[in-house]
């Protein structure tokens, strides 16, 4: 037999194998729990055959254009919010509730809301439903100004807008969504995003911390700040306070580095920026 046969031969006698196993395997499983396909099939949006796994397509005409609202007292402590494709706007209110305002197409016959929402102990839950039956959804939050503690947000593709809100800690992680920010105080901010950029302004924070892959970084501050950003390509663009109190370390393998500080080698405060081929600007 020549090279390629074989091959043919031996892949061959590893399917069969194989197939074997699994038959066996997925007839042991069904003989534990003989609604296992209908659980996998309503899991993972498929239809199970013989013939093998196909996609499961919700007709559009089962997507109702819906708005939903909800009203909460503020949590003591926390406020995490996790969607998939969704923009998500936060801002603070002037009244004394947390108020959710989410529009968008729903399939009511799969959840009954555009939300889940809910308080368990002092966090505040806010979270799509499960099974894709939610398209085109927007998310508006108002804050009280008296919460002031942590608020977690996190998104695969939809973009986040923070205004005008005092915290003690915020944290985003996004995938493809885009993070801008106006008007924050914060005690801490830690940013992860593959390629989404950050944009802050008019911020007053004491310590800024992220992870970006692509996503580019504009960062304008009117206090003295800690940093720790590390980037692969993405640019970082800095405007911060001058003052002989913040020392540098800035490194970029192949991006171009300008520092309109100096080279302050000494101070109370870090400035730590590390890219790859990204440029790096601190004005």
């Amino acid at each position: 037999m020549n090279l390629f046969t074989k091959f043919f031969v031996a892949f061959s006698v590893w399917t069969v194998a194989f197939l074997s196993l699994a038959t066996y395997a997925g007839g042991k499983a069904f003989e534990t729990d003989p609604q296992l396909v209908s659980k996998l099939e309503d899991k993972m949006n498929v239809s199970i055959r013989v013939g093998g796994v196909s996609k499961r397509f919700h007709r559009d005409s089962e997507m109702v254009n819906t708005q939903d609202t909800w009203n909460f007292a503020p949590p003591a402590e926390k406020m995490k919010i996790k969607l998939f494709a969704g923009n998500v706007s936060i801002k603070k209110s002037s009244g004394n509730e947390i108020k959710i305002t989410a529009t968008g197409d729903l399939d009511k016959s799969r959840a009954p809301r555009l939300l889940e929402a809910e308080t368990t102990g002092n966090e505040l839950k806010i979270s799509e439903p499960e099974g894709d039956v939610v398209k085109k959804l927007d998310v508006h939050i108002e804050v009280p100004a008296s919460f002031a503690q942590e608020l977690d947000v996190l998104t695969v593709s939809g973009n986040v807008t923070v205004e005008n809100l005092n915290l003690d800690e915020l944290e985003l992680k996004t995938v493809s969504g885009d993070i801008a920010l106006n008007q924050i105080s914060a005690n801490k901010i830690d940013m992860k995003s593959v390629s989404g950029n950050l944009n802050a302004e008019a911020a007053s924070i004491k310590k800024l911390e992220g992870k970006s892959v692509s996503g580019n970084v504009a960062f304008a501050n009117s206090l003295p700040v800690d940093i720790d950003l590390t980037s692969v390509s993405g640019d970082v663009k800095m405007k911060l306070v001058k003052n002989d109190k913040t020392q540098f370390s800035l490194k970029s393998v192949s991006g171009d580095i300008k520092n309109a500080h100096g080279s302050n080698k000494n101070g109370n405060y870090n400035v730590k920026v590390s890219t790859t081929s990204g440029d790096i600007e601190i004005e």
